[in-house]
């Protein structure tokens, strides 16, 4: 099953180390990992976690306590440029960087987003 978050308001660079965290594991272990994590950008990664074991409920996969996530990363996203005053009235530039979080489960030896079998 797969799940995915757009225009997070957190850079990529940011949320690496918690997914780096959480890959290869069993989806319970996972929530676990982030839920006692204090920054936003475990927040976002277990609210995309559990939106991908909703969307697994969703079609009545058989076994989803087996799940574990087999692929997850963070793109960058779009970057909303902004200014802010600066001295003799000239503008400051500053970027507000964004991702996307790409969640994918799956049971050992299949990968449920494509219905295939992996050797």
């Amino acid at each position: 099953m797969k799940a995915i978050s757009k225009n997070i308001g957190i850079s990529s660079k940011k949320l690496k180390p918690y997914i780096d965290l959480v890959r290869d594991k069993n989806i319970n272990e996972a929530l676990v990992l982030l839920k006692y994590q204090k920054s936003p950008a475990a927040f976002e990664i277990h609210k995309t976690i559990e939106s991908a074991v909703a969307n697994a409920k969703d079609l009545l996969i058989p076994g989803i306590e087996n799940l574990k996530i087999n692929e997850i990363y963070a793109n960058q996203g779009t970057t909303l440029k902004r200014w802010r005053a600066a001295a003799r009235g000239r503008p400051g530039t500053f970027n507000h960087p964004t991702s996307h979080i790409v969640v994918k489960l799956s049971e050992w030896g299949y990968k449920i987003w494509d219905k295939k079998f992996i050797q």
